[in-house]
């Protein structure tokens, strides 16, 4: 016997009203796992580094490092005052590593290299540097001498060069150190990226050195 059009709507109206709910009830979990996902995702975001910037919190002159290169807020520190006071003692005698900035703001550090020459006996595969001094840093030098080695490879002309204490006698082209007056070894420094601190920078010029021998 066929059942009339009521009863078939009262057999099928509960079932339609379950499935209704269910999506409902699905719906409603969608959408708040998504909020519970986009609250921790923003989360998250406010305590991320910039990525971007890819710089990090360091403690040093600089105030940040950005990857293995230091971007310093205030490249050049507070300028040095001048003075014509000679350097008193026996040395080794402060300097401030300046114009180690390029234009784009990256500091490069000071090179400190095994010797002032274009040729200290380095494996020519790798960089003959002994690691770099940041910019604004103090370094201590013992004496002073000339080369006609600019810091230029194939660029000949007349440069002073200053021999500082090192904590290092390893090549390490790009590691930074930070030297102190005792340091047991020694780097040699450009000119042009030393200033005087507290005198005038006449310290002695270093005595003659044997001919440079292949660096180890």
């Amino acid at each position: 016997m066929t059942r009339d059009k009521t009863t078939q709507d009262r057999t099928t109206r509960p079932k339609t009203i379950r499935d209704n709910k269910a999506a409902m009830i699905g719906l409603v979990g969608v959408v708040a796992a998504a909020a519970i996902g986009a609250l921790i995702a923003g989360i998250f975001a406010l305590f991320e580094p910039d990525k971007g910037s890819g710089d990090t919190v360091n403690n040093s002159p600089c105030g940040v490092i950005k990857g293995s290169q230091i971007n310093c807020n205030n490249p050049q520190g507070e300028p040095l005052p001048t003075t014509n006071q000679a350097p008193t003692g026996t040395g080794p005698w402060p300097f401030r590593t300046v114009n180690t900035w390029g234009e784009s703001g990256v500091d490069m550090g000071a090179v400190v290299r095994p010797c002032k020459e274009q040729d200290c006996g380095c494996d020519p595969t790798v960089k003959c540097r002994l690691g770099v001094a940041k910019g604004n840093t103090t370094v201590y030098a013992r004496c002073l001498a000339h080369s006609d080695f600019t810091g230029v490879p194939g660029e000949v002309q007349d440069t002073v060069w200053f021999k500082i204490a090192w904590p290092n006698n390893k090549l390490k082209a790009t590691q930074v150190f930070a030297p102190t007056a005792h340091d047991q070894y020694s780097g040699w420094v450009k000119g042009s990226t030393l200033e005087p601190e507290g005198h005038n920078g006449n310290i002695p010029v270093c005595p003659a050195e044997p001919r440079v021998e292949p660096f180890n």
